[in-house]
């Protein structure tokens, strides 16, 4: 992987890849290209190849070694060839090996493609996926606590009492504790990856255990609170089309689904329901 993302196969590798030698230098460099001229010359589709693989791109190795490779992205194209010219019968017999290691490559192309085989074989893929990780953590997630704005409508509450048959007070602010962690699995798992996590450390670490400040004090005004809006809009209107708790979360699921979690099956789980049967509190 190189600086610039350009994902790269040493020269040795590729030969070695497709069964030949694993000569380097420049007769090494010489050999995929003048084995494409000579199948241009008979006849054969060499999707430019003899010009692709004639410019080698000159890296240097985590070792510091300094090293010519391709473009990984030339192999299935080179494989291509070698198997369309071995049917075409344009290919020496002591390249026989060679067509079957391309077709043996290509096959696994067709289940994995080459830039995601070598961000996996070079481990940039867990590399990317933390570093898009922490991206969303930025844009989500505020590195001060916000002030406090009421972020949740009469509504949202007014629905969840309905759904679960509890009553509900339209003059007082106070909710049942159990409200919270309703609240966390409808709304903050389903703002984002790892959101939800990020906004509980910063709440532990700002607050004390008798006085904490709400999740949604954390969150960014231009991405988090935006989606917060968006989720919670989704949330009642699905509320309100939902005849029982189980309706809403299965419904909820399809529209919101959380991130992070295994969604359940639409079937009722008896030993779920002797935690929480969607009645009271």
């Amino acid at each position: 992987m190189l600086d610039d993302e350009t994902r790269v196969l040493s020269l040795r590798s590729l030969q070695s890849g497709i069964g030949m030698s694993e000569g380097g230098g420049k007769g090494g460099v010489r050999k995929i290209p003048a084995l494409m001229a000579r199948l241009a010359q008979s006849g054969i589709d060499i999707m430019g190849l003899d010009v692709r693989a004639n410019e080698p791109t000159r890296f240097i190795t985590p070792s510091g070694v300094i090293a010519d490779g391709y473009d990984a992205t030339v192999l299935p194209d080179i494989c291509a060839v070698l198997i369309h010219a071995d049917r075409k019968r344009k290919l020496d017999r002591r390249y026989a090996h060679v067509a079957e290691k391309a077709a043996m490559l290509q096959h696994g192309f067709a289940t994995l493609g080459i830039i995601q085989l070598v961000d996996r074989v070079t481990g940039y893929d867990d590399l990317k996926k933390a570093r898009d990780f922490g991206h969303i953590l930025e844009q989500f997630v505020a590195k001060e606590m916000q002030p406090y704005i009421p972020k949740f409508p009469p509504e949202f509450y007014k629905e969840i009492c309905r759904l679960r048959d509890i009553p509900y007070d339209p003059t007082s602010v106070k909710r049942p504790a159990y409200f919270g962690h309703l609240t966390n699995s409808i709304i903050y798992h389903r703002l984002a990856p790892g959101v939800w996590a990020e906004l509980k450390k910063k709440v532990k670490a700002s607050g004390t255990e008798i006085s904490r400040p709400h999740l949604h004090r954390f969150l960014t005004s231009d991405v988090g609170d935006p989606r917060l809006r968006d989720v919670i809009s989704k949330n009642v209107a699905v509320m309100q089309l939902s005849d029982g708790w189980y309706d809403f979360l299965q419904k909820l699921d399809r529209v919101l689904p959380p991130y992070n979690q295994t969604l359940q099956l639409p079937f009722r789980n008896e030993a779920l329901a002797i935690e929480d049967n969607g009645k009271g509190l």
